[in-house]
């Protein structure tokens, strides 16, 4: 009896938190809803924030084919010790058409025990780790030189070596490849490779390369610990290669795209690009390798293809046949079998089995209202890619964009299509308002795939804590609409620390450390902590409390805006004034820092914004572009409030119609397995407050739960590379469930993972 006291104080937290509320929450395990697609969690690769070279693609040479720069040699240098040498860019007699420069090392004289070195410095240093082996490649031609070519790993000063190894045999006169392996004695995130010649000669120089073991053991593979990472998230799918690194922009006079075939092959016939994100990419994680990486991952690959338009200028909409050609032959490069052109291509480097990929997004953010925005024709061009796949292909699922820039976006043709790829980039209040978003729905339109969602705002410096329980709230609601939303996957994934382009993003890393944000840890707990179904779940007492204050009514006004402006709900007789910035009507008024707002002639009289503020952040509930006031017209506007339904009338035009629904203690989400043995129930605390749920089990005996828990004192706590661990899932252990009721305080600013086991 004792023992049972304790464990129910432990269990109920009444010890170390204070709890504001007493909520109920009534499960039906048996009372199963929509069943959870077998891809609902899945992940998004975009090459960003060196997120492949010097990222997640395990090549530790920067610059290995001297091509980053057209007339500086970066990333690299020269050292002569008792000699004289030079080196330079060329471009003539190079190894194959493909490449563009080579490296020539002149040597002119070398002195008794002289050297010359090439040094190369990595991404922002290479990690030489003890006993770890390395593989040197580098192809070569001499030109009276006559000696061989000594490959070490050296600390950054060049004062101290680590590990040695002498190409095999002296270099011919013609390109040739040179292999070497070492094993570091040392570590050093921070060392660099060198490559010592001890004779006078010409030496040239091109697609230096050095690997450390792989994921996977993959040749041409991903670094380990990062690869491991995406594993542990058990993703369903793998969309790549982006986002805007699909559409390329016009850089230097050139247009910079991705393109698939210039990315497949031996290392050396690959061309290189500009990204995008203006830095240059190898292409050595190209096609073949992302097909590969989703496989090992055990996920099913994701293709999204250009669709003629690029940032800042597109193809005309009728003449992009080069496009559809080249998507048909991505899928038969995926999936074609060997006596096909692309399938015997893909048996050649090395998979004679399809890839089985059965997803591909047609453009990315193209149909955005816009046409400015990466936009033209889209319906036009769509059409013409569903048409040709379905006819080739008519299994594969297409997905089609919407406006990546609208928050209740729509499929605005008739064209069919199978999903359609929904972004958000919003603050943590935003997410939670919607967590209810997918519930009203047409399930009669197209499924959707929330292709790339993360908190952007008021997130901290790498990702905090309010963040990933904004983005796990907001994840519930999709997951209990999983008959609508049937794909997701938050956006970016990794940043290398020293060049950001983007922020904030799950997976941080540097040459030798990486660490997660709480944002990962969701993710990570939300794909491997779901059922089949989702199962009915009653709450009691889950409304946070809030106290409304009076609002003011105005008629026959004319109304101008200063910076405290007072609180109407409606408005009749007034007019616009160019000078100022539109009219602004309350609703729900509760304080200082919690109300809504409809601005007419918002963004310089561009639109109407209708506006929800708490707490000090502002979510935006809905828009209209151009929402235009005509200077001098009279208006009438008044704003309806119905239990959760606001309307907005302007001269008894309704404008907007969304619901607002309260704010809770806690969010949630349950699901059980097929088999009924196993369901999962998620608690969400984004308050500054504890609070005591009693979970009754109501229609099954359950046994006992497992809980994890992911929570700290403060909802801005983050992690960093100095303290990788301050926001983290912990196990809590397992529990006895008595009389199918459980206790349990959810501390403030907490996510819980409940685990129930039934007899």
């Amino acid at each position: 009896m004792k023992t049972k006291f304790i464990f129910m104080l432990f269990l109920a937290g009444i010890l170390p938190f204070q709890a504001y509320a007493q909520i109920t929450l009534n499960l039906f395990m048996k009372e199963r809803g929509a069943r959870i697609d077998s891809l609902h969690y899945g992940i998004f690769f975009e090459d960003i924030n060196h997120a492949a070279d010097g990222g997640l693609y395990a090549e530790l040479i920067r610059n290995r084919s001297f091509e980053d720069c057209d007339s500086a040699l970066v990333y690299w240098s020269l050292k002569s010790t008792h000699a004289s040498a030079d080196m330079e860019l060329v471009d003539d007699d190079l190894m194959n058409p493909v490449q563009r420069k080579a490296l020539k090392v002149k040597i002119a004289s070398v002195g008794k025990f002289g050297k010359v070195e090439v040094a190369n410095e990595g991404y922002w240093g290479i990690n030489a780790v003890k006993g770890r082996k390395y593989i040197l490649s580098f192809w070569a031609k001499a030109d009276g030189y006559k000696g061989t070519i000594c490959a070490s790993l050296q600390n950054k000063a060049g004062t101290a070596t680590y590990a040695t190894a002498k190409v095999a045999g002296k270099l011919k006169g013609g390109w040739r490849k040179y292999t070497a392996e070492f094993c570091s004695d040392t570590d050093d995130a921070q060392a660099r490779l060198v490559l010592s010649m001890e004779r006078p000669g010409i030496v040239y120089l091109d697609l230096v390369s050095l690997f450390p073991p792989t994921f996977k053991d993959r040749e041409n593979g991903c670094r380990p610990e990062l690869a491991q990472l995406l594993a542990d998230m058990k993703p369903r799918f793998m969309r790549f290669p982006g986002g805007c690194f699909v559409e390329g922009e016009v850089i230097g006079g050139k247009l910079e795209q991705f393109k698939w075939k210039k990315s497949i092959g031996p290392i050396e016939e690959r061309s290189s690009h500009v990204n995008v994100w203006r830095y240059p990419v190898s292409n050595g994680l190209g096609y073949h390798e992302f097909l590969q990486l989703a496989e090992d991952l055990g996920s099913t690959p994701m293709y999204v293809t250009n669709v003629g338009v690029w940032h800042g200028g597109f193809a005309p909409h009728d003449s992009i046949e080069w496009y559809v050609q080249d998507a048909l032959d991505a899928i038969e490069y995926a999936n074609g079998d060997i006596t096909t052109k692309y399938g015997a291509m893909r048996a050649a480097n090395g998979h004679p089995e399809p890839f089985g990929m059965y997803l591909i997004e047609i453009g990315n953010e193209n149909y955005q209202k816009n046409v400015k925005q990466q936009s033209d024709h889209y319906p036009e061009r769509y059409i013409q890619f569903y048409r040709a796949i379905k006819e080739r292909y008519p299994e594969m699922v297409i997905i089609g964009n919407v406006d990546a820039f609208d928050f209740n976006p729509k499929w605005r043709n008739n064209h069919p299509v199978d999903y359609v790829d929904e972004h958000y980039y919003r603050n943590p209040r935003w997410f939670i308002d919607r967590y209810r978003k997918y519930d009203s729905y047409d399930r009669r339109g197209p499924k959707v795939y929330v292709g790339e969602y993360a908190v952007t705002k008021e997130c901290g410096t790498n990702g905090n804590l309010n963040a990933a329980l904004g983005e796990a709230v907001f994840m519930m609601g999709m997951e209990r609409n999983s008959d609508i939303v049937k794909m997701n996957s938050y956006a970016p994934i990794f940043k290398n620390e020293n060049e950001a382009r983007w922020n904030p993003d799950m997976i941080h890393f540097n040459s030798g450390e990486v660490f997660v944000t709480p944002s990962y840890h969701v993710q990570q707990l939300f794909a491997t902590h779901v059922g089949d179904y989702n199962v009915k779940c009653v709450e009691e007492n889950n409304i946070y409390p809030v106290e409304n204050a009076p609002v003011k009514h105005t008629v026959d006004s004319v109304l101008r805006v200063t910076d405290n402006p007072l609180r109407y709900t409606s408005v009749k007789r007034f007019r616009y004034s160019k000078d100022k910035e539109g009219i602004k009507l309350y609703f729900h008024h509760k304080g200082s820092d919690d109300y809504g707002v409809w601005h007419l002639g918002a963004d310089h009289n561009k639109r109407y914004n209708l506006e929800f503020h708490r707490k000090g952040e502002v979510s935006t509930l809905a828009y209209k572009y151009n929402g235009v006031l005509e200077e001098g017209k009279w208006y009438d506007a008044r704003i309806e409030v119905k239990g959760d339904l606001v309307l907005c009338y302007l001269n008894d035009e309704l404008i907007h119609q969304v619901n607002l629904y309260p704010e809770q203690w806690v969010y949630t989400s349950a699901s059980v397995t097929a088999d009924g043995a196993t369901g999962y129930l998620k608690l969400a605390n984004p308050t500054d407050k504890s609070v005591i749920i009693d979970i009754n089990f109501k229609d099954v005996k359950v046994k006992q739960v497992e809980l994890i828990r992911m929570c700290s004192g403060k909802g801005t706590d983050e992690n960093s590379m100095e303290n990788k661990e301050c926001v983290k899932p912990v196990k809590k252990g397992t529990f006895p469930v008595s009389d199918g009721k459980l206790k349990l305080t959810v501390p403030a600013f907490s996510l819980d993972i409940i685990k129930i086991n039934k007899i």
